[in-house]
């Protein structure tokens, strides 16, 4: 093989070398993660009862929800934005230290572990923690009881919150990087449906920028545009809808009063990757009820978001009405 050719080939194998460098050096966060793993499920037992984290993979987000005992009764709901901390957390937990133990020190750190259960695809893993030092839970596997993991205490820890407080309270929950497009009322008296545009404008610098402006569809199809504080006091009023209490107990929620539909378009960087910005769109849907209800709380109403029927404030279902009839007829 003349000179010429073996510089080629010592060429061509080194810059393999460098590309296999460059594509399969594990990054370097993720050294000191005791595993990388996507996870379906965790299972605990929280200070009141049994509670299920659950993710729900999708195209452009994850849906999570939890299930813990609320009243002695056990219900199913949208999770907080804490749940999916928690799962990420678990995904990817940092290793702080690691050592052996022999089997009866091992037996007085893990004398009253808690354990949680992750899942998986069809596997299941459990994790067991011990006695807390300094701000770090060591934690084991069952089938390697004496290997002992240290991992930060406040993973574990916010598993001994009220469950409750990792309810998603809010029933219009606008994703990261969407906006209002559209919104669509239909109430007992009279049916509203608002949309936005985007005109060309002036900034004081002499720039060029898109102004938004909102405008009201008559039935004969004119439009009126209406002043932007009016349609953002409306939505605020939406936005504060949550629930105040919720309904364990299987009931017919009666006739609906209002039928609320809100279009979300994606704008801005939060968005995420292309392909949501170009199919995400989508539309939040929101039912409130007629007839009222007495609860710990006063008086209140029905809603039913995405299929879960809870109860709302009647203060905050005012609010919404009144600034409901704010908006103009055409």
């Amino acid at each position: 093989m003349s000179s010429e050719k073996k510089w080629l080939l010592f060429g061509a194998l080194g810059l393999i070398a460098l590309l296999g460098f460059i594509f399969f050096t594990p990054k370097k966060e993720e050294f000191g993660r005791l595993w990388r793993k996507s996870i379906d499920a965790i299972e605990y037992e929280g200070p009141t009862g049994p509670v299920r984290l659950e993710k729900e993979s999708g195209w452009f987000e994850d849906r999570f929800f939890i299930t813990p005992s609320v009243n002695g009764k056990v219900i199913r709901r949208p999770g907080s934005p804490a749940v999916k901390g928690i799962f990420a957390e678990f995904e990817a937990p940092i290793v702080k230290g690691e050592y052996i133990l022999d089997e009866a020190e091992a037996g007085k750190r893990f004398a009253d572990a808690q354990c949680i259960r992750l899942f998986h695809g069809s596997s299941t893993d459990t994790l067991c923690a011990g006695r807390t030092q300094n701000a770090l839970s060591p934690v084991r596997m069952p089938e390697d009881p004496q290997r002992v993991y240290l991992l930060p205490d406040h993973i574990f820890s916010r598993l001994s919150t009220d469950p409750a407080h990792y309810i998603e309270k809010r029933l219009i929950v606008m994703p990261a990087g969407t906006v209002p497009d559209r919104l669509r009322i239909v109430g007992p008296d009279r049916s509203v449906e608002l949309f936005r545009k985007k005109q060309a404008a002036q900034a004081p610098d002499g720039s060029k920028v898109e102004a938004v402006h909102w405008f009201v569809k008559a039935k004969g199809g004119e439009e009126k545009e209406i002043a932007q504080p009016t349609v953002m006091n409306l939505l605020t009023t939406l936005y504060d809808m949550q629930r105040d209490e919720m309904l364990t107990e299987k009931e017919t929620p009666g006739q609906p009063l209002y039928t609320i539909e809100l279009d979300l378009v994606l704008e801005g960087p939060a968005a995420g990757s292309a392909l949501q910005r170009t199919f995400g769109d989508r539309t939040l849907r929101l039912t409130l009820y007629n007839g009222e209800l007495e609860g710990p709380n006063g008086t209140m109403i029905r809603a039913d978001s995405e299929g879960v029927i809870d109860a709302v404030k009647k203060e905050r279902f005012d609010r919404f009405v009144d600034r409901l009839s704010a908006i103009p007829t055409p």
